[in-house]
């Protein structure tokens, strides 16, 4: 005989959480409701289907729900390190024939809280020598609001010219690899050092805390710190005069003697600006300029006299600001600058009984 079409008689709906957070390990629970558009009652289960899986598994049998009704129903999920995504549906093998289907499930993604971690280094900032050795305080630690134990990556880095190299980091005493999970428990504060050697030129010190088996820290804003070293230099300054001595001649009224004056770097490090003051008998000058290691900059000084003599020009360079200087003794000095005027030329004088005269 003719079979005539089957009309749909049920349509069920499911409303739900988009997201269920817990603490890594936890079993969280999570409260869904069944409803129903049917005029009559129903029997229905409710099932689960993990991202990555085929088949759903039934998380509830047997579920009654009343025509025109809504049934709460609670589920629970374990919270891993990492999200994943669960999709929870009601009439999941179609026992029930529903006029549509699309509004049975809610996807759900389970969520790890994640854990707090922090690092702090000390000082953040030193002035050192090239070459020399620094050794920070590293402070490392798990925040109590997590609430159990977990392991993070701690790392320590010396930043040169852009470049990360990997920089020793104990943390109790003992020696922390970069690639060796370090366990806290929660509240657990450790203390640790870093110890690197300062450059030729500025350099940072990084240090770097990561959860491990997780890709999201509560707070990353505390998960890095770093500190600064900034190098030494040596500035220092020669005086000396242009020509010695200087000789004027008995009939000038006039002489401008003069000294060079040289500002120079006995490092090797990166540019800094220098303040040059040159003083003597024409008043002090001032001279700004900037030298990379190994460079100089001499300048001139004039004055003028009237006379012979003995005359001191002095000068101080220092780099800017002044406390990057390594050596203070050489970035003074003086010279004398000496002046010899010659004595006029005799005129001569009349021998005694010689004379002449003339006669009218």
């Amino acid at each position: 005989g003719f079979i005539g079409k089957v009309e749909a008689w049920a349509n069920l709906k499911l409303e739900g959480p988009a997201e269920v957070v817990g603490y890594p390990g936890e079993e969280k629970e999570a409260e869904f409701a069944v409803i129903s558009e049917c005029a009559s009652d129903v029997v229905t289960d409710l099932g689960t289907l993990r991202e990555g899986e085929e088949r759903y598994k039934l998380a509830l049998t047997d579920l009654p729900v009343p025509a025109w009704g809504r049934v709460p129903a609670k589920l629970k999920f374990k919270v891993e390190g990492q999200p994943y995504t669960v999709r929870v549906a009601v009439n999941p093998f179609k026992t029930v024939l529903e006029s549509k289907y699309d509004d049975n499930y809610v996807d759900v993604v389970v969520k790890p809280l994640p854990p707090d971690f922090y690092i702090k280094i000390d000082p953040h900032q030193v002035k050192a020598q090239p070459g020399q050795e620094l050794t920070f305080a590293v402070t490392a630690g798990l925040k109590p609001t997590f609430p159990q134990p977990w392991k993070a990556l701690v790392r320590a880095f010396h930043v040169v010219n852009g470049v990360e190299y990997p920089a020793p980091l104990t943390l109790g005493g003992v020696p922390v690899a970069p690639d060796q999970p370090v366990e806290f428990q929660p509240g657990e504060e450790k203390q640790g050092t870093v110890t690197v050697h300062a450059q030729d030129t500025g350099t940072t010190v990084v240090v770097k805390i990561n959860p491990v088996d997780t890709s999201e820290d509560a707070d990353w804003s505390d998960n890095r710190d770093e500190a600064r070293i900034t190098t030494l230099v040596d500035v220092a300054v020669k005086v000396w005069p242009i020509k010695y001595p200087y000789v004027m001649s008995w009939y000038s009224s006039s002489l401008t003697p003069g000294v060079n004056v040289r500002a120079y770097r006995k490092d090797y490090g990166e540019p800094v600006p220098v303040k040059l003051t040159v003083d003597g008998p024409a008043g002090p000058k001032t001279f700004d300029f900037v030298l990379a290691g190994g460079e100089s900059r001499t300048v001139q000084y004039y004055f003028t006299v009237t006379g012979g003599g003995a005359w001191t020009v002095s000068a101080e360079a220092w780099p800017v600001p002044g406390d990057l200087e390594s050596y203070p003794p050489d970035n003074s000095a003086s010279a004398q600058v000496t002046v010899i005027k010659r004595e006029p030329p005799p005129t001569g004088s009349r021998e005694p009984g010689i004379h002449g005269e003339l006669g009218d």
